[in-house]
């Protein structure tokens, strides 16, 4: 369950700079 809390905020920070890959992946 943390790793995936991790998981999830790591890739919201990376969102937040490279939107072009992640468009809308939540």
């Amino acid at each position: 369950m943390t790793v995936k809390l991790e998981a999830l905020i790591l890739a919201a920070g990376k969102g937040t700079r490279m939107k072009s890959e992640l468009p809308k992946v939540v």
